[in-house]
C-alpha cells in the first residue's frame, strides 16, 4: 500500500493550507475490504480523499 500526501501549501476548496493530509491511497495485489455486513476483494484499490471515493478493480472483483 502506498499513501500519497498533499504537497505543503496545497489545499482544496474545503480545507485550509496544511501539509500531511492524505491525498490518495493505492493498494495492490490481493486487496480485501471488510465491513461488518460485507466483504469485497480485488487486485487494485485506489482511495481518493477529496472525493471520499474507493475504486476496487482487477480480479474479477468479488463482493460478498
Amino acid at each position: 500500500m502506498d499513501v500519497f500526501l498533499q504537497a505543503r501549501g496545497q489545499a482544496t476548496a474545503n480545507q485550509s493550507i496544511t501539509s500531511g493530509k492524505v491525498e490518495r491511497i493505492v493498494a495492490q495485489d490481493q486487496v480485501v475490504i471488510t465491513e461488518p455486513a460485507r466483504r469485497a476483494t480485488g487486485q487494485r484499490l485506489v482511495y481518493i480523499a477529496a472525493e471520499d471515493k474507493v475504486v476496487l478493480t482487477g480480479g474479477p472483483a468479488q463482493h460478498f
